[in-house]
């Protein structure tokens, strides 16, 4: 299995999340990476 093609960052202070897409996205991974965001913040 390869890794996720989206890599983020995220700057708390800031409150800011910067995402980058590499490669082949699929509609999975965003909603894979949205559930990662929404759970980083509980």
């Amino acid at each position: 299995m390869l890794g996720m093609p989206l890599h983020w960052t995220v700057d708390s202070k800031e409150r800011l999340v910067i995402t980058i897409a590499e490669g082949h996205v699929t509609r999975q991974d965003v909603e894979d990476y949205i559930r990662a965001m929404n759970g980083a913040g509980t």
